[in-house]
C-alpha cells in the first residue's frame, strides 16, 4: 500500500529500485504482478502460506513497514524469513532484537544504506551474483539461536490466535502460582 499514513517513502523507494534492478510487486503499491492462482501445498484461503510460497521464488523481499516507529515490527519481516528469502527491511531499528541471531545478519536493513537506493541496489545486485555472500544471510539457520527465533515466532499469530496466546499465558501463570 503506497498510501498508508507512515508509508510515504515506500512508493519513491520502490520506483528508484525498479529503475535500477528488476522489481516484482504483488501488492497494491506499484502492482506489476498477479499472485499465481494456485500455490502448491497451500489452501486458497491460507494467505500466509500463499505469500510464503510466492516469496520462495525470489532471492529478496521488500519488507516495508507501514510506519517507521521504534519497536513497531509487523509480520512483514517474518514472512520473508519464513518464506526462505532475504528480507530487505525498512522499519524499526529495534528489529535486530527479534532476529534469529545476534552475530549473523538475517536481513538487509535499508537504513544501513542511508536510504540511498543506488547503494542498496548495488548491494543487492552484488549479493544476487555471489551465492557465497548471499548465503551468509542464512547461516543463522545453523545456530542454536534458532530456538530463540522460534520463541519469537511463537508469540506471533503464526502459531496461535491472540485468544490462544492469552489462554496459554493464563495457564503458565496458574502453574507458576501467580
Amino acid at each position: 500500500n503506497c498510501d498508508a499514513a507512515g508509508a510515504s517513502k515506500r512508493k519513491s523507494m520502490m520506483q528508484s529500485l525498479a529503475a535500477l534492478m528488476p522489481l516484482h510487486s504483488y501488492g497494491s503499491c506499484l502492482h506489476n504482478r498477479d499472485e499465481p492462482p494456485v500455490v502448491p501445498g497451500c489452501a486458497p484461503s491460507d494467505r500466509a502460506c500463499r505469500k510464503q510460497g510466492v516469496l520462495r521464488r525470489y532471492k529478496f523481499y521488500l519488507a516495508f513497514e507501514n510506519d517507521v516507529v521504534e519497536d513497531y515490527v509487523s509480520e512483514k519481516v517474518f514472512d520473508g524469513l519464513l518464506g526462505g528469502t532475504l528480507p530487505v527491511y525498512r522499519g524499526a531499528e529495534s528489529v535486530d532484537k527479534l532476529m534469529p541471531s545476534d552475530s549473523r545478519p538475517a536481513i538487509v536493513k535499508i537504513s544501513d544504506f542511508g536510504d540511498d537506493m543506488e547503494k542498496l541496489a548495488a548491494h543487492l545486485l552484488r549479493l544476487a551474483g555471489d551465492e557465497e555472500e548471499y548465503n551468509k544471510y542464512f547461516e543463522w539457520k545453523e545456530e542454536d539461536s534458532v530456538e530463540r527465533f522460534q520463541a519469537v515466532l511463537d508469540m506471533t499469530a503464526y502459531k496461535y490466535t491472540s485468544l490462544c496466546r492469552i489462554c496459554e499465558r493464563v495457564q503458565r501463570d496458574k502453574e507458576a502460582g501467580l
